[in-house]
């Protein structure tokens, strides 16, 4: 049986160019903002075929505020520039080609000078119990199936 997730199967590769995802008013918590009028967008492009992690182009304007990662995001920047900073963490500026992951659960404040765009990949972060039975999982469906031995020239 062929799983199905919003029109696509797991045999299907999906594509898209970033600039061609439409981006939606996504407001940054007013509690959040340290300073300027940040206005930020977001657009989501795609969800794994389980619905747990999803895939988003993001971009906001120059300010400078907290924000908290509910869940462990994998960005990369792709427009700008936007320097990162949390509690245990040095400033770091994030360009054009750069990439970060921010654990789930966790605060970073964030300054943009002029102007951010990033591709971000949101997944959640799964209790010790479930990520062993993730592994154990992904080790017994890599077996070949019963009764057929695996070879270099299957």
């Amino acid at each position: 049986m062929t799983q199905k997730v919003a029109g696509r199967t797991p045999s299907r590769i999906e594509a898209v160019c970033l600039d061609d995802v439409a981006l939606e008013p996504s407001p940054i918590d007013p509690t959040w903002i340290l300073d300027g009028m940040p206005v930020a967008r977001d657009g989501r492009w795609t969800q794994s075929l389980d619905g747990t992690t999803t895939h988003w182009v993001w971009d906001c304007t120059a300010g400078t505020f907290n924000w908290y990662f509910a869940l462990e995001e994998t960005v990369q920047i792709l427009e700008g520039e936007v320097t990162v900073s949390s509690a245990d963490q040095a400033p770091r500026t994030l360009r054009a080609g750069d990439a970060a992951v921010f654990p789930a659960h966790t605060w970073a404040q964030w300054h943009i000078p002029r102007y951010v765009r990033k591709h971000a990949i949101l997944r959640p972060h799964a209790p010790r119990p479930i990520q062993i039975l993730m592994r154990f999982y992904r080790v017994v469906s890599a077996l070949p199936p019963a009764g057929r031995r695996r070879t270099l020239s299957s």
